[in-house]
């Protein structure tokens, strides 16, 4: 389990992952009229989802692509719970 905080110009913006069984839980927090760029290290985009939905039609998801190691989405303002096999 890890967490970490900032204080940005913007407002808080929180970022949690934990391990349970063989999969990822990760939270994150953006405050509003911020967006971020998240990288799920691990990831696939075919196994990944926001609140058990598939992260390409979730809410907030402005961007999502895979990369060699994981996936890196691109987010607007909002509460995020993504979830994903442990590969």
């Amino acid at each position: 389990y890890a967490k970490a905080v900032l204080e940005s110009s913007y407002g808080l913006i929180e970022s949690s992952w934990k391990e349970e069984e063989s999969w990822r839980k990760v939270e994150v927090r953006i405050p509003v009229n911020a967006t971020a760029q998240i990288v799920l290290a691990g990831a696939r985009l075919n196994q990944l989802s926001e609140e058990s939905e598939p992260v390409a039609t979730a809410e907030g998801i402005l961007s999502a692509d895979e990369i060699v190691d994981g996936v890196i989405l691109t987010v607007g303002s909002g509460n995020y719970f993504f979830s994903y096999p442990i590969q």
